[in-house]
């Protein structure tokens, strides 16, 4: 666990400090702050201060934008969460969307398979023009 250097045994964290966890910037922070993905507390000067819930929300928001989700689609699995804390719905939900987006990758890489195949077969016929071009070239030449 990462503990501030300012508070070693706090569970807070500042926006530059989850910044540099995950290695995005606080522009980032904000923008799923702005959307109602994170909810930072605020200091009595104003500063966003992040507890160890929004660094866990901000990990689930970047695992599910890496399998595909939209923001939407991402915030409703998390305030599910909020809604029944056992987690029921967040699971039933996340496995509805887990079962689309395989159905969306399988159809993508079946269009990506026959873009393959197409793109092979037409590097073989133009192999094979070139070759008869060589050939009736060199018939020419003698």
């Amino acid at each position: 666990m990462y503990r501030s250097p300012r508070h070693p045994e706090s569970e807070t964290f500042s926006i530059s400090e989850l910044a540099g966890m995950f290695d995005i910037s606080t522009r980032t922070i904000r923008y799923y702050e702005e959307l109602g993905l994170l909810h930072p507390k605020r200091s009595e000067g104003g500063q966003r201060i992040f507890s160890k819930r929004e660094k866990t929300r901000l990990r689930l928001i970047f695992r599910g934008k890496k399998y595909g989700f939209s923001l939407d689609e991402i915030r409703e699995m998390i305030e599910l969460f909020d809604v029944d804390p056992s987690g029921k719905k967040q699971l039933r939900r996340t496995i509805e969307y887990g079962r689309e987006k395989i159905e969306e990758v399988t159809e993508r890489i079946d269009e990506l398979a026959a873009i393959r195949g197409e793109m092979e077969r037409m590097l073989k016929d133009f192999e094979e023009r070139l070759n008869k071009t060589k050939d009736n070239s060199e018939v020419e030449n003698r």
